[in-house]
This record gives C-alpha cells, structure tokens and sequence, in this order.
C-alpha cells in the first residue's frame, strides 16, 4: 500500500510541474508545459469563457476555458495530450477545467488510471488564480 501511495504523489508531483511550467519555457522540450499558466485575468472574455487575444489570427484565441479533454478547442484537451505524452506510468480517461470568474479562479480535474501489476483510479485536483 505504502508503494501505491508513493507512486500516486510522484505522479502527483509530476503533473503539478507540468501544470506550473510555461509552455514553450523547458529549453530541452518545447512542448513541455502548460499552454494555460501564467494569463492574466485581462486575457479572458468572460462572457464567451474563452482567452481574448490582440490578433484574430492567433489560433489560441478559440480556446475555451471551461469544458472536458473531449473537446479539442479546450485548454483541459491540450493539458490531457500533454499528461499522455510524458507521464507513461498513468492512463489519463478525463481533464475538466473550470473557470470562476467572481474569484478568479481555475480548477484542474484530472481522472484517471495509474498503471501497474494492479491498476489504481487516479484523480488529482489542482487549483490556481489568475490575474
């Protein structure tokens, strides 16, 4: 038991770096990251609950804030890819992001499944503010 749990805070931890590190800023992998971390508050447009941007053609700018990884114009759908692609020792099923806009506050539910001899439910919640 202590083994599972060791390996649940390790992956844990991990996300947590991912989540916290600015996409395109770890020099030895570019698409390391979290494309979402670091906006402030006047990025957003609240009223469409997507990141307003100064040029249209920006192809971030239809990104919705809230919703599920099942939605490939969500930020949660950019941050499950990127789980799947450098956390092998978990099976990511669902990524929910949501946004409230009263406390300027974004919520990270991550679901899953940590792999293994005997597989355990993950879940992983992270919690961040914007400005």
């Amino acid at each position: 038991m202590e083994l599972e749990t060791d390996v649940k805070k390790s992956v844990d931890k991990f996300i947590d770096l991912l989540v916290a590190t600015p996409f395109g800023q770890f020099k030895a992998d570019l698409d390391f990251g979290f494309v979402f971390k670091n906006y402030r508050f006047q990025n957003f447009d609240e009223k469409r609950r997507t990141v307003a941007y100064l040029k249209e053609e920006d192809s971030m700018c239809d990104y919705k804030i809230t919703g599920t990884s099942k939605n490939p114009k969500n930020f949660a759908h950019a941050l499950k890819r990127n789980i799947e692609s450098y956390e092998p020792r978990m099976l990511v099923s669902e990524v929910t992001m949501d946004y409230n806009a009263k406390k300027h506050n974004v919520k990270l539910l991550i679901l899953g499944q940590i792999k293994g001899d005997k597989p355990q439910p993950y879940s992983h919640e992270i919690n961040f503010y914007v400005w």
